[in-house]
């Protein structure tokens, strides 16, 4: 049977920050280590008349609609957990939004989320560089200017 670790990534559009910790079952405890957090960018929207993107893959590249402006480029998020046994199968990792981004009233739709992780934990640890897509909600309303933020759920299958 395959065992599921949960860990919440609190998120944004401008910058993301390694929040809490959750654990479904009884466990060793875990811990985390931002080694870089994922980052979305800083933009300029000037336009919301349809989805406009800002991709970004776990090495670090990425690509955008011409709609939006980079004032600041993205980089993709790498976080280390501790507390697995040595040489434990990692089976799969997924990331998922828990909370939308948002601030305000305005929300970004986040998906497409793109992870590497190893095949096994090495002295108890594993490192996981991620990346995701944000969209515009293409509903016509302004995004003010702020830090958008919302909570990711990592998902490590065992």
């Amino acid at each position: 049977m395959s065992q599921r670790r949960f860990f919440r990534i609190a998120t944004g559009a401008i910058q993301c920050f390694l929040a809490v910790l959750v654990l479904i079952q009884a466990s060793p405890v875990f811990a985390h280590v931002e080694i870089q957090p994922l980052f979305l960018g800083k933009w300029v929207i000037t336009a919301n008349d349809a989805n406009y993107f800002i991709s970004l893959a776990p090495d670090g590249s990425y690509s955008n609609s011409s709609e939006l402006i980079m004032l600041e480029p993205p980089q993709a998020g790498i976080y280390t957990f501790d507390g697995f046994t040595d040489g434990v199968q990692i089976n799969d990792v997924t990331v998922s939004i828990a909370e939308p981004l948002d601030y305000g009233s305005s929300t970004f739709l986040m998906d497409d989320f793109q992870v590497i992780y190893p095949p096994t934990s090495t002295g108890g640890e594993v490192t996981i560089e991620f990346g995701a897509r944000a969209r515009t909600s293409g509903d016509g309303n302004n995004y003010g200017d702020g830090l958008y933020t919302g909570v990711l759920t990592v998902e490590i299958h065992l």
